[in-house]
């Protein structure tokens, strides 16, 4: 049976969503989501975490996490709306409110597709979330 954490497999968690028992549910999300992304970047040393890196993971929870939220069997054509959706909806980043259609074609798509950000948008790991006039 495939795992889809160190303890849910498919079966267990078919079993959990028509039990509706949303507890377990969401700490399954916690669980999957720690151990493939938070869990790595929390071991590196200080020094060796990069920003740019921790972005490339965030942007992949930010889509797993809104599919999930939103119920989407795939993001397959709508990548743009579920990150618009999350980063709208979520009132920790209401710094971006007006920059999502603007995140997600240059940190989302420049990191996937180019291997960098675009038109100007940069990475770094302090100050502010979000500053809309460097870009930062």
């Amino acid at each position: 049976m495939t795992k889809l954490s160190s303890t849910v497999d498919i079966k267990k968690l078919t079993e959990l969503i028509k039990n509706q028992q949303r507890i377990e549910i969401a700490d399954f999300v916690y669980e999957r989501f720690n151990e493939r992304y938070l869990y790595p970047i929390n071991q590196l040393n200080p020094k060796s975490k990069h920003g740019f890196s921790i972005m490339a993971i965030s942007c992949i929870m930010i889509e797993s996490f809104q599919s999930f939220k939103s119920g989407y069997d795939t993001t397959d054509g709508i990548s743009r709306k579920t990150f618009s959706k999350f980063l709208s909806s979520e009132p920790e980043y209401i710094d971006f409110k007006g920059f999502e259609n603007d995140f997600y074609f240059n940190v989302r798509c420049g990191i996937l597709h180019q291997s960098e950000t675009t038109n100007g948008w940069k990475i770094i790991r302090e100050g502010k979330i979000f500053d809309k006039k460097t870009k930062k």
